[in-house]
């Protein structure tokens, strides 16, 4: 009776041990042998489900105790590989997997869709007729000012005259100011009582009846042609010419040419909006605001791609699909 006691005991380590081998070797060999009985033979959990806003690992342990782990990866920046325990698997393996996209202002990372950083936006400002005499104005000398912003947008301001003797002067406060000064100057004060506004700049009008070309002064029935103005905003809304929730920009023509174009964009740590908007339909310049999304709009709103919008909203990241 002994004996026999032994010989079952031997065989069933025999036995165990064979199963652990063959769970090591193939997981789907123990589907073909068993069949249907083998979907219990491995216990799989998983810390996140499929959330895709957190990095889970999904862990895999077979009768031999042995086990295998799956942490979800990114794919890309804007994909994520997240990994969960399929119940429903044809196969012995337990394992399932699947690809989902990160949101509106969500980027992968560490394998989570996470809040994208803005990057850090910077600013250079540079005047073609700067004048440290004149704190950056030079009003004789007809220029143009333009901010260049790191993320490719250029805004650009070319001195105008607005009548016969007013000058729109525009200059740099300084190298990286976000916009271009501007003054509007009354030419005979500034540049003395024989001063009138030509081209751009405050000119003696003696100076001005001289023709650049031929050296000949210009008749008497000379005339100026005064530049005119229109501003339109491409996401104009009726509360102030402001659409926070829509990107858009804020256009200036001026009749000689010059066009002045304004993009919104986000700034900072992504809740603060540059937005743009005509104070009127024949503005000089465009008018701006900077919004704190979170302060005008609630604590879930937030900066993305120049508008503000809902972060519930934004991070859109197939919740709805994501139960098994």
């Amino acid at each position: 009776m002994v004996s026999n006691s032994r010989d079952l005991a031997l065989a069933l380590v025999v036995v165990i041990f064979a199963v652990g081998m063959v769970f090591t070797i193939s997981p789907d060999l123990v589907g073909l042998v068993l069949g249907s009985n083998a979907k219990g033979l491995y216990r799989c959990t998983d810390t996140d489900g499929l959330n895709s806003s957190t990095q889970g690992v999904v862990t895999i342990t077979a009768l031999n105790l042995s086990s295998s782990k799956f942490k979800d990866t990114c794919i890309n920046s804007r994909n994520v590989r997240e990994y969960y325990c399929n119940r429903n698997s044809t196969s012995a393996y337990p394992l399932g997997q699947q690809t989902i996209q990160c949101g509106t202002g969500y980027a992968c990372s560490n394998g989570a869709c996470i809040k994208a950083t803005a990057p850090a936006v910077t600013f250079s400002c540079r005047d073609t007729d700067f004048s440290s005499n004149g704190g950056g104005r030079n009003l004789g000398v007809a220029g143009n000012t333009t901010v260049t912003i790191s993320n490719g947008t250029v805004r650009k301001s070319v001195d105008s005259c607005l009548d016969s003797i007013m000058l729109d002067e525009f200059y740099c406060a300084n190298a990286t100011a976000q916009f271009p000064n501007h003054e509007q100057v009354y030419c005979p004060l500034r540049s003395g009582p024989q001063s009138t506004c030509v081209r751009g700049a405050c000119v003696n009008q003696t100076t001005a009846n001289t023709n650049a070309t031929s050296n000949q002064t210009q008749p008497n029935n000379y005339t100026l042609s005064i530049p005119t103005f229109t501003c339109q905003d491409t996401d104009f809304a009726g509360w102030n010419g402001w659409n926070s929730g829509v990107a858009g920009s804020s256009i200036v023509n001026i009749s000689n040419g010059t066009v002045i174009t304004s993009t919104e964009f986000c700034y900072g740590n992504g809740n603060t909006l540059y937005e743009f908007y005509c104070s009127s339909s024949t503005a000089r310049s465009s008018s701006y605001e900077a919004v704190a999304c979170n302060v005008r709009y609630g604590s879930q709103s937030t900066c993305v791609n120049g508008a503000c919008v809902n972060q519930t909203t934004a991070n859109t990241s197939s919740n709805s699909t994501n139960s098994t």
